[in-house]
């Protein structure tokens, strides 16, 4: 009975929705994440970040509404507005998270780079904020280049947002070890998989788009099995060393 109620235009509500439960679950998972570290402290006042942290938790917060916001208008069925809002707005955006989540990855390390901060303490940090940064902008730009063709650009912005969970999950006081790992996963995924499921069910089969981006996705949650590894450590030396000269002179 749920498949067959739809909107004027024909879709199944429920399809029209689920990019609204993706974007909900998406903020509830960045709050509880950051919840011990950064929105808790906040909320009570307590909270001693240095600016280039709020700069990127506004940003970062940000694109969520914004993501939420552009699926309550699609689920509205007003298109112009939800096509303007992502022009002129969504895209600057997208290309902002991509400017400031790099400047932040180096930002967090590169003040510490010598004083108890050697290769082994932040290689795995730094190759998990650039694989997200990285496989966000593959996602994001693709849904750029593809916005005029609606069912790639909507899974595609799906694939973007969760490409960015990849940090508040990580803070997740339950994850540790190898349960840990895979609870990760889970949750990491775990939009994805509704979202594969929804088309699964309204269209008896599931779009490529989301079989690649699960690949990619695969692809970027196995870094942590080579984070660790002498060649990626000395590249993360090389990296730090030619940045650490723009980062001091900012901080």
């Amino acid at each position: 009975m749920g498949r067959e109620k739809t909107s004027q235009s024909g879709m199944p509500l429920i399809a029209q929705a689920q990019y609204i439960i993706i974007a909900l679950f998406a903020i509830i998972i960045t709050i509880i994440g950051f919840w011990q570290n950064y929105f808790g402290p906040l909320l009570r006042g307590t909270l001693e970040a240095h600016w280039a942290i709020d700069l990127h938790a506004g940003i970062f917060m940000v694109w969520l509404a914004l993501f939420l916001g552009q699926a309550v208008i699609a689920y509205k069925k007003k298109i112009p507005k939800h096509i303007s809002v992502g022009t002129y707005f969504g895209i600057p955006w997208g290309v902002l998270i991509l400017i400031i989540g790099l400047f932040i990855t180096f930002a967090v390390i590169i003040p510490g780079i010598g004083r108890d901060h050697e290769v082994d303490n932040y290689a795995v940090s730094l190759l998990g904020s650039l694989g997200d940064i990285i496989t966000f902008g593959i996602f994001f730009f693709a849904a750029v280049i593809y916005r005029k063709k609606p069912n790639l650009h909507k899974r595609l912005m799906v694939l973007a947002t969760v490409a960015l969970l990849g940090a508040p999950i990580a803070r997740l006081d339950l994850l540790s070890g190898v349960m840990g790992l895979s609870l990760f996963t889970i949750l990491r995924l775990l939009p994805l998989i509704v979202a594969m499921g929804y088309d699964r069910w309204l269209q008896n089969k599931v779009h490529t788009v989301y079989w690649v981006g699960l690949g990619i996705l695969f692809l970027n949650i196995s870094r942590f099995f080579w984070a660790g590894s002498e060649t990626w450590k000395e590249i993360s030396k090389w990296m730090t060393k030619s940045v650490k000269p723009v980062m001091e002179s900012i901080f």
